[in-house]
């Protein structure tokens, strides 16, 4: 008896938690392409990635440096931002109020294969603050 009752209370709560992050959820993680838009309802929030730098070492190639991968965005609210976040260096920024963490830039590099940046993917965690 104890026990569901802790379940319902637990259902209940996690319905009104929602509120108006329904429209982006607390923590989203992100797959984009280059040029592709992934708006959200919320505050009209607009994200495209403009570029991809990706200078990591690739597999199967011994380098003096491990190199690095950067994306910079076009974050649109009420206005349009530049945000760059470098995986290894800078990998969280703020604008406004939302918080982006780069996670992930794929495929990693592998040689002699070269990828286009239309066929990278980003993964990209945005969470309003």
């Amino acid at each position: 008896m104890i026990v569901s009752i802790l379940i319902l209370a637990g259902l209940v709560a996690a319905c009104q938690d929602g509120g108006e992050s329904g429209l982006l959820p607390e923590k989203d993680q992100l797959s984009l392409k280059t040029g592709q838009v992934y708006p959200a309802m919320l505050d009209n929030l607009h994200i495209r990635i403009r570029e991809i730098h990706d200078s990591r070492c690739p597999v199967g190639v011994v380098c003096v440096w491990a190199g690095e991968a950067s994306v910079t965005f076009e974050v649109k609210i009420k206005e349009t931002f530049d945000l760059t976040l470098v995986l290894q260096r800078q990998p969280v920024d703020t604008v406004d109020h939302y918080f982006f963490r780069l996670i992930d830039v794929l495929p990693y590099p592998v040689y002699p294969e070269e990828v286009l940046d239309s066929e990278k993917t980003v993964i990209l965690e945005v969470k309003r603050l």
